[in-house]
């Protein structure tokens, strides 16, 4: 079984262009995600799903890997 179904972290960076090279990064927020470890597996997803979903509409991040 795949524990990233019954808890999937995350994490949200700023990184700063305006300095040379890579530029500096920091942490805005980080948390997770956590589905009913014994729940039907599209249960599972969809808890995901809408978790991470929220976490997108109140940060509006620029890109998402």
């Amino acid at each position: 079984m795949d524990p990233g179904l019954n808890t999937t972290g995350y994490g949200v960076i700023a990184v700063d262009r305006s300095r040379p090279g890579l530029g500096q990064a920091r942490l805005i927020e980080a948390g997770i995600v956590r589905s009913v470890a014994r729940a039907p597996i599209e249960s599972r997803l969809n808890e995901i799903y809408t978790g991470v979903r929220e976490v997108i509409e109140s940060l509006h991040p620029e890109l998402v890997a």
